[in-house]
């Protein structure tokens, strides 16, 4: 997938934060970040900038020139200024546990920039200037992958004896294929009957002789009820929306 590159270069004056974090942002969503992604990469951009202007320029003067590469689920953020080098193997870790008249303040910037990205990278050079490089990944699964590695099942309108075979004849065709992982979206369905709720418990037994998985999501309060009236809820792994069985299915 191609990399959109994006620039930025301001002063480096704490009123331009807000400036580089819209910067930041919009490069963030371009590479479909999630909203959780997204702070991260507010967060730990704003603590390097800040510690640029506070510390490399202790407040004199200078440039800060900010570079985004965008692609889908990935994004590259690279930060260049020319004052002030400084080691960052020689910042010792915050103390995170220590008691209240114990702790030592400083350390928390790099700390959090560390724990937000999925790389950080420093470079000094007497010519060319500081340079922080930091790469975020989006920690939700690549859709591709996501596609591959599972299915979803959308039943609808009631699942009586008159449904039932039609309902068993769609999952079977899903399950019959081996080792499959399946979610079963049941957020269309308004009725579930005892022929219904025997399908979904030959379909588990299936699945997990054949090392897969079935995972439930969706259903709607009145399903819910019977589910738990048959004791079903105790039997079936449920997601509470199409995201959390996901996340379910490991």
């Amino acid at each position: 997938m191609n990399q959109e590159t994006f620039d930025l270069t301001v002063s480096s004056d704490l009123a331009n934060l807000k400036t580089i974090i819209k910067f930041v942002t919009e490069a963030a969503r371009k590479a479909n970040f999630d909203e959780k992604d997204v702070f991260a990469v507010q967060m730990a951009v704003d603590e390097a900038c800040t510690n640029i202007i506070v510390h490399a320029y202790a407040d004199a003067p200078g440039d800060i020139h900010l570079t985004c590469g965008v692609k889908s689920g990935e994004c590259t953020i690279t930060i260049r200024d020319h004052g002030r080098s400084f080691d960052p193997g020689s910042v010792p870790p915050p103390d995170l546990t220590g008691d209240l008249e114990e702790r030592r303040v400083g350390g928390l910037g790099l700390h959090f920039m560390r724990e937000l990205m999925d790389e950080l990278h420093f470079s000094f050079d007497p010519v060319e200037g500081n340079q922080v490089v930091m790469v975020k990944r989006s920690s939700r699964t690549d859709q591709a992958e996501m596609e591959k590695s599972f299915v979803v099942i959308t039943p609808s309108g009631r699942v009586d004896a008159n449904t039932a075979p039609d309902f068993e004849a769609e999952l079977g065709g899903v399950l019959n294929q081996g080792d499959v992982r399946a979610v079963v979206d049941m957020a269309q369905v308004s009725y579930i009957s005892s022929s219904g709720l025997k399908i979904l418990l030959s379909a588990l037994r299936q699945t997990r002789q054949q090392q897969g998985q079935l995972i439930l999501c969706n259903l709607q309060p009145r399903v819910a009820a019977i589910f738990e009236m048959a004791g079903f809820d105790q039997v079936f792994s449920i997601g509470q929306d199409l995201e959390t069985a996901i996340r379910l299915l490991g």
